[in-house]
């Protein structure tokens, strides 16, 4: 918490089970370390379930425990609240976003398509975010972390401002006539130079060289496409 003092769900209901854990505290997550705390029934038959499936965290690892709760995180935190503030300033104006109050996540607006579209983009330029989707059931959100250098997070941030200014192109479809339609033929052809009376000249895509500007009704097959060379068509020449 870098803003304001620690609060509990206890503080407003006594039903309430409250689960923390150590790693992320004192940067021991490989060790999986956590406790909980909540209604006296309750957790007795948590007790049981823990002493017959696997009785107790590692002995070592508790004592890590033990002497993580005298160490002081005031440093760690600090530097955490002081990469926070560069996102913050990095990314506003640029996304929106709620500033956090404490770990070392921000949690961005996609600010065009869906935020796993805006992830498979970011992704490609070797920036790693993770979609809202994964934590619920909308897909406008992603989530980022600065638990990195401030290297990695500035060069992270200007990837950032440039994916926001701009959404990747669409892929361009190519239209394909239907049997029966008129198609102007104009830009893929080339200057008239074929001498030939008899036949006309074709190009290595089957298309009719004499004009710059043709219409050319077909029906079912026909030289405009090269899947289509097996007919004729009946305009053409």
């Amino acid at each position: 918490h870098y803003d304001t003092a620690p609060r509990s769900p206890a503080e407003w209901n006594d039903n309430v089970l409250v689960v923390e854990g150590f790693g992320k505290t004192y940067g021991i997550t490989g060790w999986r370390l956590g406790h909980a705390h909540g209604p006296k029934p309750l957790i007795e038959q948590m007790m049981k379930l823990q002493q017959s499936t696997f009785v107790c965290a590692p002995s070592m690892v508790q004592y890590a425990g033990l002497a993580a709760l005298d160490y002081d995180v005031t440093g760690i935190v600090a530097d955490y609240k002081r990469k926070r503030d560069m996102m913050v300033a990095g990314l506003k104006g640029h996304y929106e976003f709620a500033t956090p109050g404490g770990a070392f996540y921000i949690f961005p607006k996609a600010p065009w398509g869906t935020a796993t579209e805006f992830v498979t983009a970011a992704v490609k330029k070797n920036l790693l975010a993770i979609p809202g989707s994964t934590f619920s059931s909308k897909d406008s959100h992603f989530r980022l972390s600065y638990a990195a250098s401030d290297e990695t997070l500035k060069k992270g941030i200007a990837i950032l401002q440039e994916l926001s200014s701009r959404a990747p192109e669409a892929p361009r479809v190519r239209a394909i006539p239907r049997p029966g339609s008129t198609i102007q033929i104009t830009s893929l052809l080339r200057p008239s130079s074929c001498s030939a009376a008899s036949s006309p000249c074709r190009s290595s895509s089957g298309l009719p060289r004499r004009s710059r500007s043709r219409r050319c009704s077909w029906r079912g097959s026909c030289r405009l496409r090269p899947s289509h060379r097996s007919g004729t068509c009946r305009s053409c020449p």
